[in-house]
């Protein structure tokens, strides 16, 4: 569960002190124009104990008075085990990196840096001079793993990506901190055993070997970062081309298989270079084991397993190296477009056009139009659910989901096919090259939106603005079609209805009666409605708008007419009646997730029972895929359910499966209402009485400790009989919950328990919109259950948990909110719950709670035992949240708890976050 906690600073003090004197003399209103940071750098890697030894200098040019520098030492970020960051990345690293500062001297003279904290230093730096120059000696230890976003060695290769200290300058102008906007160059010098083939960012220029050593010195360059990649198994293979040279460390010497990837990077630079005045003069290449393309500045890294796919022409693993090789142009600021929004969409664009102009023939596979069919529908369904202004996906830098970047990259690509087909493409490239020239060889960075506005009066600065940041909703339409006869010709009209702004080319697709092959017209349309005139033989028959979906179109079913006639067959699949796209946090107690992904379809469909019923029954279905963002496992969940009125009572049969990161369930329950509770001359009050039959049969997977070795593993089925009596007054509602159930021995040989819990909550009215509720859990397990079928004092067991409904209503086990950190669980459980709440309701949809609680309680692994050491009990206040029914949120602040962690004090401010979201 989530737990907030304050920032700690290794020195709190210093770091305030250091805010202080920055605002004491903040005297200059600082400079805004770019810097110039240029990093020498010498690095020598000992690879008996992967440490690298290395001497920077930072020369900083521009430098104002009001500027203060901040090194970052981003291997350090996962120096700490205790921290967050390492735990986000500890699947990936073996042990924990460092990098250690040996000295620092500025301007020769040394200084004492100060570490706000690990990762993170200040340097006293207050100069009045232009220019600043900065020494820094420093040890760095490279871990094994697979984080490239920091040095490690992965298999035979180190990736040494931040394996220096960066520079970060801010700049004070009155009270507030401005990041200094600055540009980046590169002069390295690198040093291992003779043995090793090097490559990097940029050319090598020279080698020299020197007492088993090699020396590598690379050319100077200007990029955003330096990335160094080296092995001892594999041999350097270098193509020299008239533009740009190419170094490859393949894991094969398939020579066929480098040429062809040497020729696409030849080709693709050539290409940019025409297009929009880009060109590289090197790229380095290197094959790896791990499942994606990676590109660092001058650097791809290729997966193994696509290598084949690329040779072979299968158009993903093409689209995918080219789109990589769009990054060292686009994002890494061969062209400094000056718009991070503009970047992910030109680099889409890019690669489709030169794929498109190439005219080469690829292989489509399976695996690439399933994911193409859901990243369309993913986005598809983004732009009607959130049509105005939604850029937070793009916004973001860090994977938050798995196919987050895809999905900014599809939207504003989509945008920029707009723009494009707004202003012509070869006059957008014009505008572009215009662009790269003017700003390619400076350190400026211009607006590419204002520019293109600019130097095209025809299109509005506004219109770009909408389309790139996703505030406008474009709709191109077919309103009417009319043909009438005149001589022995066809007069026909197409109104055409768009709320561009301005007149566009549209293109058609237009059918003639008794003629199947289509006409493709291309007419500037006007707006807001505009008529096209077609003069033929025969009378159109057919008229589809914008065939090519070279608009970002909201609603495509307009665009054709007349409208598709849809037949329905005798019997055909069922269709979608609602759909979900879910990003929700995990509560598992495995921490095998932090949180997934998914996208469920829900419908119905109707089965006539005639002739033994006169009726139909409706019958519900759903389906659903997910994705979890850290174990990075697929998981599917199904369900059914439908009425049995042949039977007696007419019990609902509910199926349920599903499967998350190899933990599988499947569940066959029917619900019977004994009756609804009515009392004799008081009709307010009223009730039911249910029972609730459930067979399960679930996979064991429970992991203690995260050690992999002691996987508790197994299945068993549960029989579970469930009885709710509910009964609800005017002001005063009251529940009773009873569950029994058991394994039944001849199916179960890993596991045999028989568990039993009894839950009784009221809930009543004390005056106006202020509530109390009570509740008292009582549960026990007798025999040998698996532990996800323990019961958890805070919570559900850990495979509920992935049901993604959490903790929002008290529910489940003892729900002690002050002791969700400690996990505390047994086969025995005794809890009680209070709480009192103040109850608005806003805008007639929202339901806001202001919450006081107390729980109280205690549980054991086998006899309760009253002692008022055992007995455990926390106080605290919360809101809670509730929207449609559907989506509640929750903050709980237990500041009191009797039996904190070791080390914790009892009274101190905690809070936990919870949740509830329907998705069955």
């Amino acid at each position: 569960m989530f737990e907030w906690s304050s920032v700690k600073f290794n020195n709190s003090k210093k770091y305030i002190f250091i805010l202080f004197l920055l605002l004491v003399f903040n005297i200059a209103h600082g400079d805004n124009s770019p810097l110039d940071v240029h990093y020498r750098l010498d690095v020598e890697l000992n690879t008996a104990n992967s440490l690298l030894t290395g001497d920077c200098y930072i020369t900083i040019s521009n430098f104002d008075s009001a500027d203060s520098i901040v090194l970052l030492l981003k291997p350090n970020r996962y120096k700490n085990i205790n921290t967050k960051s390492f735990h986000s990345a500890e699947a990936r690293i073996e042990e924990p990196p460092y990098m250690k500062i040996e000295s620092v001297k500025v301007r020769s003279k040394s200084v004492k840096p100060i570490f706000i904290n690990d990762s993170l230093i200040y340097l006293p730096t207050r100069y009045n001079q232009n220019k600043l120059e900065i020494n820094i000696e420093y040890l760095l230890y490279i871990p094994n793993g697979t984080l490239t976003e920091i040095p490690v060695k992965e298999g035979d290769l180190y990736i040494l990506n931040s394996f220096y200290p960066e520079i970060d300058i801010n700049s004070l102008a009155g009270d507030k901190f401005k990041n200094r906007d600055f540009f980046c160059s590169f002069d390295v010098t690198f040093s291992v055993d003779s043995g090793y083939a090097v490559i990097g960012s940029s050319k090598i220029i020279k080698k020299h070997w020197n007492n088993s050593k090699v020396f590598v010195h690379f050319e100077k360059c200007r990029e955003k970062y330096f990335t160094i990649i080296l092995s001892s198994e594999r041999k350097l293979i270098t193509k020299h081309y008239p533009n740009i040279d190419v170094y490859i460390l393949p894991l094969s010497k398939r020579k066929e298989t480098v040429e062809r990837i040497a020729e696409l990077v030849k080709d693709f630079d050539s290409w940019m270079s025409t297009k929009v005045s880009g060109s590289r003069s090197c790229i380095s290449i290197s094959v790896h084991n791990l499942p994606d393309f990676i590109s660092l500045p001058g650097v791809i890294l290729i997966p193994h397993s696509e290598l084949m796919k690329i040779k072979r022409g299968y158009l993903f693993s093409v689209e995918s190296f080219i789109h990589s090789m769009a990054k060292q142009y686009i994002s890494f600021e061969t062209i400094k477009l000056g718009n991070e929004l503009f970047t992910p969409g030109l680099e889409l664009y890019l690669v489709k056009t030169y794929l498109k102009e190439t005219g080469i023939t690829y292989t489509r596979n399976i695996q690439e139009k399933i994911y193409r069919k859901l990243i369309g529908y993913i986005v598809s369904s983004l732009d009607k659910f959130h049509p105005q202004g939604n850029e937070i996906f793009i916004t973001s830098t860090q994977n938050f989901l798995p196919i987050t970047k895809e999905i900014a990259e599809i939207r504003t690509y989509e945008s920029l096919k707009t723009i494009i087909n707004l202003l012509g493409e070869d006059k957008f490239f014009g505008t572009l090259r215009e662009y790269n020239n003017l700003y390619g060889s400076k350190n400026i960075r211009g607006d590419i939106i204002h520019f293109i506005a600019a130097n095209n009066p025809q299109i509005s600065d506004t219109l770009i603005t909408d389309l790139i940041y996703q505030k406008r909703r474009i709709d191109v339409s077919i309103q009417n079609l009319l043909s009438i006869k005149e001589n022995s010709h066809f007069l026909n009209s197409i109104e055409v209805k768009h709320n561009l702004g301005m007149s566009a080319p549209i293109k058609l697709k237009i059918y003639f009666k008794n003629d199947n092959t289509p006409l493709f017209i291309t007419d500037t349309v006007n707006p807001p409605r505009d008529t096209i005139f077609i003069s033929s033989k025969t009378p159109l028959r057919k008229v589809v708008i914008d065939p090519y979906k070279d608009y970002k179109d909201i609603d495509r079913r307009n665009n054709r007419f007349p409208k598709p006639v849809k037949l329905t067959p005798f019997f055909s699949l069922p269709e979608p009646e609602a759909y979900q796209i879910y990003f929700i946090p995990t509560f598992d107690f495995n921490k095998r997730d932090i949180a997934r992904i998914g996208i469920k379809l829900r419908g119905a469909h109707w089965f006539d029972l005639r002739p033994f019923i006169p009726a139909e029954e409706r019958n519900d279905w759903a389906i659903g895929v997910n994705f979890g963002l850290k174990s990075k496992s697929p998981g599917y969940d199904i369900a059914y359910s439908t009425n049995l009125k042949i039977i007696p009572g007419s019990p609902r049969i509910e199926m349920n499966a599903r499967s998350y990161f190899d933990i599988s369930e499947a569940t066959v329950s029917t619900e019977y209402y004994i009756g609804d509770i009515r009392y004799l001359f008081f009709y307010k009050m009223q009730g039911y009485k249910k029972l609730k039959i459930t067979l399960t049969t679930q996979k064991v997977k429970t992991l203690t400790f995260l050690d992999e070795k002691r996987w508790e593993t197994g299945r068993y089925n549960f029989l579970n009989l469930q009885f709710i009596n509910f009964h609800n007054w005017i002001y005063l509602r009251h529940m009773f919950v009873a569950n029994f159930g058991f394994t039944p021995r001849f199916t179960n040989k890993d596991f045999n328990f028989l568990k039993y819990s009894f839950d009784i909550q009221v809930r009543y009215r004390l005056v106006g919109n202020i509530y109390a509720l009570n509740r008292i859990f009582y549960g026990r397990i007798n025999g040998t259950p698996p532990r996800q079928k323990l019961f958890y004092i805070f919570g559900k067991n850990s495979f509920e948990n992935l049901s993604f409904s959490s903790f929002y209503q008290i529910k489940g086990s003892g729900d002690m909110r002050g002791y969700g950190k400690r996990n505390l669980s047994g086969q025995n459980i005794l809890t009680s719950n209070m709480e009192f709440i103040y109850n608005l309701v806003l805008f007639k949809i929202l339901d806001f709670d202001i919450v006081i609680f107390g729980d109280a309680g205690m549980v054991s692994q086998r006899t309760l035992t009253f002692k008022m050491e055992n007995f455990l009990y926390d106080v605290g206040m919360g809101i809670r949240i509730n929207l449609f029914e559907n989506i509640k949120f929750g903050i709980s602040s237990p500041f009191y708890v009797s039996h904190p962690p070791a080390g914790e004090k009892k009274l101190k401010p905690r809070f936990i976050i919870t949740t509830d979201l329907k998705t069955r």
